[in-house]
């Protein structure tokens, strides 16, 4: 799997989204399962939301701590295959791909 790795000021941005959806997604799953007899619907559409979040932090937190992204999200919008080798030989000159 060909990823790239990120710049540390990159790395270190990463984290502002990480901690904001873990925290974020932690207090409505809290509020989920304090809502919970009140109106079951409603909270298990909060609980949902609170997992997606959590687990959106999570990828944020993984992007940070090993500070490789896939290929496929770095050369998202990519059509001809001579820009994604042009990109590759550059991030290669440079030091950052990792395949």
């Amino acid at each position: 799997m060909i990823q790239y790795r990120l710049r540390p000021a990159f790395r270190i941005a990463a984290w502002i989204p990480a901690v904001f959806f873990m925290a974020a997604g932690s207090a409505f799953v809290v509020l989920g399962v304090e809502r919970l007899p009140d109106g079951p619907v409603f909270s298990l559409g909060v609980l949902l939301f609170g997992g997606l979040a959590v687990a959106l932090g999570i990828l944020f937190a993984k992007v940070a701590w090993t500070g490789l992204v896939s290929a496929a999200v770095e050369e998202y919008g990519l059509d001809d295959p001579a820009d994604i080798d042009q990109m590759r030989a550059n991030a290669r000159l440079h030091g950052r791909l990792k395949e």
